[in-house]
């Protein structure tokens, strides 16, 4: 065993979340505040450079408004949303070895091989597993015990996944078109 980590999903669990994510797994969502502040200063030079048509450019500001506004609080807001789907209790106590990830919670319990993660990625509070599916596992720091194998779990954790997806495309590669069984006729 190389550590564990007990996750609790509270608020703080989810804002942490959040912020690695916009920081180190978003592509486009850590710009929506520019993009919204574009479109916004493009309707208002447009009603004023063309003021024949400055109802172009007042519908281009308003899209502007709008999204600015969407922007700014598309954080809470997403925070509320998985609040209010995660339950009071919901916890979730994880084991790290050598070559898997066990956890266990009031539902059931899993064994995930680190061969079965397509990537990792390291974040300021925490660090993500990620699945083919684009979904990925987030454990905070703070969640890892001891504290002190942080660093160690971090970079075994990196190393393991990098292997097992780089020994799954060398064997999925091999195996791309498989050998039809002769038959003797």
């Amino acid at each position: 065993m190389l550590a564990t980590a007990h996750i609790v999903y509270d608020r703080q669990y989810f804002e942490i979340l959040y912020d690695d994510w916009l920081q180190h797994r978003s592509v486009w969502r850590r710009y929506a505040i520019y993009a919204s502040l574009t479109l916004l200063a493009a309707g208002l030079i447009m009603a004023v450079a063309a003021p024949r048509q400055w109802l172009v450019g007042a519908v281009f500001a308003t899209f502007g408004v709008y999204e600015t506004v969407s922007a700014v609080t598309y954080r809470r807001r997403w925070i509320s949303e998985r609040l209010l789907l995660a339950r009071a209790d919901k916890t979730v106590d994880l084991t790290f070895d050598e070559t898997s990830v066990a956890s266990v919670s009031v539902n059931g319990k899993s064994i995930m091989l680190f061969s079965g993660f397509v990537g990792f990625a390291a974040g300021t509070n925490g660090f993500f597993l990620i699945q083919d599916t684009g979904n990925s596992l987030y454990v905070p720091r703070l969640a890892v015990e001891p504290s002190s194998v942080y660093e160690t779990l971090v970079q075994s954790l990196c190393l393991a996944v990098r292997n097992g997806s780089e020994s799954q495309k060398a064997g999925g590669e091999q195996n791309a078109e498989p050998e039809l069984p002769k038959r003797g006729f």
